[in-house]
């Protein structure tokens, strides 16, 4: 039985995702709410949680996955939602499986870089 997708194509999927983000300054914090661009004024809700996916939050400028790392690096919070950007994050190593969070079609996580 061949699985869902071959790494090329898997490749092939993710070069062509696109996500929102906006960069908060908040003293010496610096927040990087990061979304799938596909999501930007959804809610989602798992049980007694509602989570909106807020235009004002999360969409401000646009990138590609080759601009995530160094968006997460110069972030001293991340605050990602959607599944293909906690997909890519998970790919690349910047989080792990354990600390992602499901609400109800969508996934989310949190980052604090010390």
């Amino acid at each position: 039985m061949r699985s869902l997708w071959s790494k090329k194509e898997c490749e092939a999927y993710l070069s062509d995702l696109v996500f929102t983000y906006k960069i908060h300054k908040s003293g010496d914090e610096v927040v990087l709410a990061i979304a799938d661009k596909s999501i930007i004024g959804k809610t989602f809700k798992e049980g007694n949680i509602e989570f909106h996916v807020s235009k004002d939050f999360y969409n401000d400028r646009v990138c590609d996955k080759s601009q995530v790392k160094r968006l997460v690096k110069s972030s001293s919070i991340v605050n990602a939602v959607g599944k293909n950007i906690i997909a890519l994050m998970i790919k690349e190593k910047i989080i792990s499986r354990d600390s992602v969070l499901k609400i109800g079609d969508t996934f989310h996580a949190q980052i604090f870089n010390i």
